[in-house]
Formats: C-alpha cells, sequence, structure tokens
C-alpha cells in the first residue's frame, strides 16, 4: 500500500512537472503580455508584457500591477479586480517613458500551489483603436464629401457610394450598390471603359489611374452632364478595388464657355481695332499680336508669337520698351510711354500704354498688355506748334508792344520784356500773380473791369488808360482778346497795350484846334447872321426864334447831334440873302407888289450864293435854298418836288412857317402859335414834310416849346 501510494506520489509529480514545464512555455511564449498578481502585487509576467511597457521583468516583480495603469484609468481596473471581473474590458496604460497607450485587460481568478491569485492578460489595442478611427474619419470625410466617391470591384460592380453621389446621380445607394458602373456614364463610354479596366488588369498599366479625365455621367433621369473623374485602386481580400472621385464642372464649362466666348469676342474687338494690341510674357517674348500690329511689321500675327521685340526692332528701341515693361512687371502699376518705331515703309510714333495682367486672385502678374496708338500726325503738328510757338515768342519779346497774358480774373501770367522795361520790372515773375489793375490809374478802374468782363464773355475790348511807367504816366490803348479751349470756353485773355501818348497829346492839340475853329465858326455864323438883322431887326430875331424850332424838331426826329448843329447854323443864316433886298421893302408896312415879291423870293438863292463857297460840314447852302421849295412843286427858286428836297430843308421850311406866322411882321400883326400850327398841320404832305409837320406839333402839344429863351 505504501508503495502503491508512494508510486502515485510519484506519478502525480511528475505529471504536474510536466503541466507546469508546458504552462511556462505557453506564458513565456505568448504573443499577448500576462502577469500573475496576489492582491495587486506582481508575482510574475511574460516578456511579452514587459516588452509591451518598455521595462525589464525583474524591474516589475513585487510592484503594484495598477502602476501600469494611467490615473484616469486606475479607479475603474481597480473595480473590475475587487469584483472578479473576468470579462475583457479597455483602459489606458503606462509605459516607462510616461507614454500612454491604449490596452485591453481580461483577467481571470486561479489558485497555484494553494495561493489564490489573479491571471490577467494584456493586450496592446492602441493600433487596432486607431485604425478604427482613421477609418471612421475616413467614412466621415467620404460621407460629407461635397464630390461624389464610389467604390468599385474589378469586375465593375459598385459596392458603395457616398451621399454627394446620391445626390449628384439621384440614386440611392441601396439602388446603385450592386449595379454595374456602366449604369452612371453614357452608352457612348461604355466598350472604352472596359476594355480600359481588362488592360490595366492585365497589365497594371493605368487607363485613368492617378490622372483627371473630363466625361459626361448620366444621371437617372437620363440627363447627361459634365463630370471630372480621378481614379485610384487598392487589393483587399484577394480583389482588386477602384474609387473614384466625381466633380460636377457644370458651372465650370458654363463659365469657361463664357470666358471662350468672352475670349472671342474680345479677340474680335482686338483684330479690329485700329491700334496696336499685344501681351509679352515675363521672358519678355510676345504672347499676342492683332493683326493692326503686324500689318505694320509686314507680317502674320502667328509669324510673331514667341518672338522677342529685339529680333522685331533695332537693340536701342527694344532695350527702351523692355525696361517699361519690366517696370510694370515690377510696380503692377499702368505707365504710358512714347516711342519712334521704324517700320518697314516708315518711321512712326507711337504712344504704348502698358497694363499689368493679373491671376485670378488678382496678385501674381502674368503677363503686360500694351495698346499701342498711331500719333505720328500729332508729334508733327506739335513739333510745327513749337516751331511757331518759338516764332511768336521771339516776335513777342522783340516788339515795343507790351503784350501780357491775363487768367479770366485780371491776373498777369505773362508780360512781354518789352512791357517789364516799361513798367520797371526786372523779370517775369514780379509781373506774375499781380492784378493788371495795378499799373491802371484808379479812375480808370471802373472801365477796366467793365472791360474785362466784356473780354470773359468772348468779345474782343478796347480799352484807354492811364498808367504809372519809369517815364512817368502815360497814355496806353489796350486790345483784349479772349482764348477759347476747343470746346469754345474763355479761358484766359491777351492783352496787347501800345504807349498812345504821344497820339493822345496830338488828338488834344487837335481837339483844341478844332474847338477853336467850332469857336470861329459860330462867331463867323454870328456875324453874319447879325448882318442881316442890322438892316432888318424882325430878320436878326426870326433866325434865331427858327434855328431854335429847327434844331428841336430834329432833335425830337432823333437826328445826330452834327445833324442837329447843322441845322442850327442852316436856320441862323437862311436869310442871310436878304442882305440885298432893299431896307424899304423889307419894312414895308403895306402889301408888296409882284416886282417886290420877286425880289423878296431872290434871297434865297442870294443866301445860297454868299454860303456856298464857304466849306461847312454841313449842306448849308443847299439847305438855306431849298427852305421855300414845297413837296408838290410849289415853292420858289426851283420849283423842287419832295424827293428833290433834302431833308434839312423840309425841317427848316416847317420851322420858318410856324415861326413867321406866330410872329409880327412889319405888314401885319402876329397870327399867334395855333394858327401856325392848323397852317402847317392842313398842308403836312402837300406842301410840307409828315415826320417835320409831327414833330413840330408834338413839341408845341407835349413838350411845352416855347420860343422865348435863349438857348438853340
Amino acid at each position: 500500500m505504501n508503495d502503491f501510494v508512494a508510486q502515485k506520489e510519484d506519478s502525480f509529480k511528475e505529471t504536474r512537472l510536466i503541466d507546469e514545464s508546458l504552462f511556462h512555455c505557453l506564458f513565456d511564449n505568448a504573443f499577448e503580455g500576462v502577469l500573475i498578481h496576489e492582491n495587486g502585487l506582481i508575482l510574475d509576467l511574460n516578456q511579452s508584457l514587459a516588452s509591451m511597457f518598455g521595462y525589464e521583468i525583474k524591474e516589475l516583480i513585487g510592484r503594484n500591477g495598477l502602476d501600469l495603469i494611467s490615473l484616469e484609468s486606475v479607479d475603474s481596473v481597480r473595480e473590475k479586480i475587487d469584483l472578479k471581473n473576468e470579462e475583457s474590458y479597455e483602459a489606458i496604460g503606462v509605459k516607462k517613458d510616461g507614454t500612454t497607450f491604449e490596452i485591453e485587460i481580461l483577467g481571470k481568478e486561479q489558485t497555484l500551489d494553494g495561493i489564490d491569485v489573479r491571471i490577467t492578460a494584456v493586450r496592446d489595442v492602441s493600433a487596432e483603436k486607431e485604425l478604427q478611427r482613421s477609418e471612421k474619419r475616413f467614412r466621415s470625410i467620404v460621407d460629407t464629401a461635397t464630390d461624389a466617391i464610389f467604390m468599385m470591384r474589378s469586375d465593375g460592380v459598385i459596392a458603395s457610394i457616398n451621399p454627394a453621389a446620391e445626390q449628384l446621380f439621384g440614386y440611392a445607394s441601396n439602388e446603385i450598390t450592386g449595379l454595374d458602373i456602366k449604369t452612371l456614364m453614357p452608352e457612348r463610354y461604355h466598350t472604352a471603359h472596359v476594355q480600359g479596366i481588362e488592360r490595366f488588369l492585365n497589365t497594371k498599366k493605368p487607363f485613368a489611374v492617378g490622372s483627371t479625365i473630363e466625361i459626361e455621367g448620366l444621371k437617372k433621369d437620363g440627363t447627361e452632364f459634365p463630370i471630372e473623374l480621378s481614379l485610384a485602386f487598392f487589393e483587399s481580400d484577394n480583389d482588386l478595388f477602384f474609387t473614384g472621385i466625381i466633380r460636377d464642372i457644370s458651372d465650370r464649362k458654363k463659365a469657361e464657355d463664357k470666358i471662350r466666348e468672352s475670349e472671342n469676342r474680345y479677340r474680335t474687338l482686338a483684330e479690329s481695332a485700329e491700334d496696336d494690341i499685344f501681351i509679352i510674357t515675363k521672358d519678355l517674348r510676345l504672347r499676342y499680336s492683332n493683326s493692326c500690329a503686324a500689318e505694320k511689321l509686314k507680317t502674320r500675327p502667328e509669324y510673331m508669337i514667341g518672338k522677342k521685340l529685339s529680333e522685331l526692332f533695332p537693340e536701342n528701341v527694344a532695350a527702351h520698351m523692355n525696361s517699361s515693361i519690366e517696370t510694370v512687371f515690377k510696380t503692377g502699376r499702368s505707365i504710358s510711354v512714347e516711342n519712334k518705331f521704324p517700320f518697314p515703309t516708315r518711321e512712326l510714333w507711337l504712344n504704348t500704354r502698358l497694363l499689368p495682367l493679373k491671376e485670378d486672385n488678382g496678385e501674381n502678374i502674368t503677363a503686360v498688355m500694351g495698346v499701342s496708338r498711331d500719333i505720328t500726325s500729332r508729334k508733327i503738328a506739335e513739333e510745327a506748334l513749337w516751331v511757331s510757338e518759338q516764332q511768336y515768342r521771339a516776335l513777342v519779346e522783340a516788339t515795343s508792344e507790351c503784350i501780357c497774358k491775363l487768367d479770366l480774373n485780371g491776373v498777369f501770367k505773362y508780360m512781354s520784356p518789352a512791357g517789364l522795361v516799361t513798367h520797371g520790372m526786372r523779370s517775369v515773375n514780379e509781373a506774375i500773380g499781380r492784378h493788371c489793375s495795378e499799373l491802371v490809374e484808379p479812375e480808370y478802374h471802373d472801365l477796366l473791369e467793365k472791360t474785362l468782363a466784356g473780354a470773359k464773355d468772348g468779345q474782343i475790348q478796347k480799352f484807354q488808360f492811364e498808367s504809372a511807367t519809369v517815364d512817368g504816366v502815360k497814355w496806353f490803348e489796350s486790345v483784349l482778346t479772349p482764348q477759347k479751349d476747343n470746346l469754345g470756353n474763355v479761358v484766359s485773355i491777351i492783352r496787347i497795350s501800345r504807349d498812345i501818348t504821344e497820339r493822345v497829346s496830338a488828338e488834344i492839340k487837335i481837339t483844341e484846334s478844332w474847338m477853336k475853329l467850332q469857336k470861329t465858326l459860330e462867331d463867323t455864323v454870328t456875324a453874319l447872321s447879325s448882318t442881316a438883322g442890322m438892316r432888318d431887326p424882325y430878320t436878326a430875331g426870326h433866325q434865331q426864334r427858327v434855328a431854335k424850332l429847327a434844331s428841336a424838331i430834329a432833335r425830337e426826329l432823333g437826328m445826330s447831334k452834327e445833324s442837329v448843329k447843322g441845322i442850327r447854323v442852316s436856320s441862323t443864316l437862311h436869310d442871310i440873302g436878304k442882305i440885298y433886298v432893299p431896307a424899304e421893302i423889307l419894312s414895308k408896312p403895306g402889301k408888296l407888289n409882284e416886282f417886290e415879291f420877286k425880289i423878296i423870293e431872290a434871297h434865297a438863292q442870294a443866301s445860297y450864293d454868299i454860303l456856298k463857297d464857304i466849306d461847312f460840314p454841313w449842306p448849308i447852302a443847299s439847305t438855306v435854298l431849298q427852305h421855300h421849295e414845297r413837296l408838290d412843286g410849289s415853292g420858289y427858286p426851283n420849283k423842287l418836288t419832295s424827293d428833290e428836297i433834302i431833308v434839312e430843308a423840309k425841317i427848316l421850311a416847317v420851322a420858318d412857317v410856324v415861326e413867321a406866322m406866330s410872329s409880327r411882321r412889319p405888314y401885319r400883326s402876329g397870327l399867334g402859335i395855333n394858327k401856325a400850327l392848323e397852317e402847317v398841320a392842313e398842308n403836312k404832305g402837300r406842301l410840307y414834310d409828315d415826320d417835320a409837320v409831327n414833330a413840330c406839333i408834338s413839341l408845341f402839344s407835349e413838350k411845352d416849346f416855347d420860343f422865348r429863351g435863349s438857348s438853340i
């Protein structure tokens, strides 16, 4: 029995040794980390667990297993241990270097050698978790992407699509999944699609994989629309999968069509423009030229593309243009330049506007566009104008007259050298900015302002004034000429002034001499009139009164002062011929016989004969000769009719009759003014001039004319 028991014990020990050996073999070589702990203290662990946490095995023996758990997971793990939980759970482990990672824990209570222990398996699941998160992120990206995304098997069957693809093509995911990808493309692409897949599977050479192509897609309702397709592939579970990203480019295509239409429109405009239009790239080569520019070079636009300006023009001209173009590239600002270009037929002046062409973001300059206009005619005109200006400037500076330019306020903008010398100025700067009234005596300022106002209104003005000069106060005559722009607006005033001091002095002398002559003439007329009055007192008073009335009628008719003066002289002398009439006939109180009347009638001719050789400035002799003529030809001495009688004689005739009838005569008493006016009124138009009679009647009836008084 004892031998049997001993034999059994030996057999049991041997079996136990075998089991322990197997346990340790599994324990030490397990891929997962395993540790044995009692009441939290680590009794043993395998190499996998030590390596997982970055320790040596001996460093962990005897330590609390919770030291390998992060603070955020310690309480949860302790609770699982206390509850002797035998289900797997997740926690955060802490490595020796302090880094944390995700772990999965599975523990089980055991009794080893009579000791209650807990054997715990630990697995690093951080990679799995990261993969899960990555897949989740990828799925989130796919589901929220605005582009349509699909997955297709190598046989062309759709494995999945994202929501954007559902919306784009009009299919629900469960409708399209499992259908052939050709469902989403027009039939004309089917053959090429199948051949492309087969070629890729056989050769692994991509047909559209790794690139972007533009084709048309087909919606559920049969509508075709332009798409942009990108493909990639990957292998999984011994099968090949394709992923595709589809973007609806309908809006872009419409925009491209509009851009193309716009480009064609602008190209048409550029080609039809009379200006040269070209585009230069950063390497200073022509990218575009319109026909107008090419024609000047006797070539075609396509032959100019890619060439540098130095290949088309002399080096100095090309260098100047290139410098300007580079300035635009550097500054981003437009500039204008003028150059003379030698073309095959002739040299031309061109004004070129250089403008930067920028990318859509408005920042990077990709090219410079030039617009050149032929300004040869303008340049020739400018040169001619310059020559003309030089000539006129020479004339202005050489003339002795003062030539000035004024602004519209009368302020000097320029004064010629002669003017500067006259007014004692050393340079034109002393004149510029001063008002022209500073060089005009104060009593002429009001007249100056009126003259300037007339010039501003566009009228040429003349103005005489006195001005202080280095030689004293002198007389000047100015002509103010308004200068107008292309629209007819007055923009400045040219004033040309000449010294007229000598002329004014001469005019003053002439005026004084004329006044003396006038005085002499008046004295002579008075003397002649007095000669007749000495023989007949009635004649002297009669002539003075007739002169007063005749002058008033002439003024009433609106005649000039000089004409009125001539009528006054004629009236004062109209009976001068009566000096040849015997005094006894002139003062005879009774009725004259026919012979005596003939003698009286002869006084008109006698007056003419006395006055005809005197050089009066008026028709004095003719007036006194005709003052007894009547419109109907019944007068004397020459029986003249209306058209043959001068107007001065017609006026004198009315005044003579009115005064004679209204005054007392040697042979009768005065008939009164009413009788006299009645006579001329009844016979106007037949014997007497209508206008003269009407004016005479108006003087007495409306103007209170009176023969009394000395003024005539």
